[in-house]
C-alpha cells in the first residue's frame, strides 16, 4: 500500500465534514500544541500579506530575542473548566486541576467563562440560553480586554465539545455556532478541541458534528480513540513551504543575521 493511500484510510476516510487536510503529531497534548502553532503561523500571515511575503530585518532579528514584532504579542482565548493538555501552550489554556499547572510559567492568555446549563434541557431553555448569551458577551469582553489593556491579540478561541475534566459542561448548538460566528467576525481562528470526545463517544464520530455548524471549524484536534494524534484543518491554512525555509526563498542577508544570532 502507498503511504498516500495509507494516510486516507486512516485519517481522511473519517475527515471531519467540510475539512480537507490533516497533519500528525505524537500525542494529544501534542496535537493542540501543534493547532495552536499553525493556527498563529497562519494569523500572521495572514497579517502580512500571505506565504511568500518576506518577514522584515526586525521581525526576523527581534524573535531571536522573543520579542515583538518577530514573536508577537498574539493569544489563544480557552474557557475556565477546560482541558487542553499539559505542555506551555495546551497547559495555558487548560483551566481545570491547579495542581497540573502549578510551578510552571504560562502565556497570559485569556480564559471566558462558559456556559453552565440547568437540567432537564427541556425546563430550564430561557435559563440556557441567557447562558450561551452571557458566555458569548464574556468571549467579546475578554478579547477586547486584552487587546487594550495587553496589546494582546486573540488570534484562536478553543473549546471541547464537552469539558469533561472540568465538570462535565456540556455545549449547545446555538453557542457553538455564536462562537464560531465571533471568530469569522474578528477573522481568527475556531479550534475545537476533540482529543477526549472524538472516535464516537458521543453519538457521532465527532462530537462535534453534532452542532451543525454552519462552516466546519478551522482545526479539529484527536489523539485517543484514534489510536494516533495529530489534527485537521483546511486549505486556508496548509502551509505553502515548510518554515517558509531560507534556502528555498529566503536570502543571504537573513541566513546572516540568523548565524550571527
Amino acid at each position: 500500500m502507498e503511504y498516500q493511500e495509507l494516510l486516507d484510510q486512516a485519517f481522511m476516510d473519517v475527515v471531519p465534514r467540510g475539512m480537507t487536510r490533516v497533519c500528525g503529531a505524537m500525542c494529544g497534548t501534542c496535537s493542540v500544541e501543534a493547532a495552536f502553532k499553525l493556527a498563529l503561523i497562519s494569523y500572521a500571515q495572514k497579517k502580512r500579506g500571505g506565504m511568500d511575503v518576506m518577514p522584515s530585518q526586525e521581525e526576523l532579528e527581534t524573535t531571536m530575542l522573543n520579542k515583538a514584532p518577530g514573536s508577537p504579542n498574539y493569544s489563544v482565548l480557552s474557557f475556565k473548566s477546560g482541558f487542553h493538555g499539559r505542555l506551555l501552550g495546551a497547559l495555558s489554556a487548560t483551566r481545570t486541576n491547579p495542581i497540573h499547572k502549578l510551578d510552571i510559567p504560562a502565556f497570559d492568555w485569556p480564559a471566558a467563562e462558559p456556559p453552565r446549563y440547568k437540567y432537564p434541557l427541556s425546563e430550564n431553555a430561557a435559563y440556557n440560553s441567557s447562558q450561551d448569551q452571557a458566555s458569548l458577551a464574556d468571549v467579546r469582553a475578554k478579547i477586547q480586554q486584552w487587546a487594550t489593556e495587553k496589546e494582546s491579540e486573540v488570534c484562536a478561541i478553543i473549546i471541547e465539545p464537552i469539558m469533561s475534566e472540568g465538570g462535565d459542561n456540556q455545549i449547545s448548538s446555538e453557542f457553538a455556532q455564536g462562537l464560531q460566528d465571533i471568530t469569522k467576525e474578528l477573522g481568527i481562528y475556531f479550534i475545537v478541541d476533540e482529543v477526549q470526545t472524538g472516535v464516537c463517544q458521543t453519538g457521532s464520530f465527532w462530537a462535534h458534528e453534532q452542532w451543525n455548524l454552519r462552516e466546519s471549524p478551522d482545526f479539529v484536534t484527536f489523539a485517543k480513540k484514534m489510536l494516533s494524534c495529530g489534527f485537521y484543518h483546511n486549505e486556508n491554512t496548509r502551509m505553502v513551504t515548510p518554515y517558509r525555509h531560507m534556502n528555498t526563498f529566503l536570502g543571504d542577508p537573513v541566513r546572516a543575521i540568523l548565524t550571527a544570532s
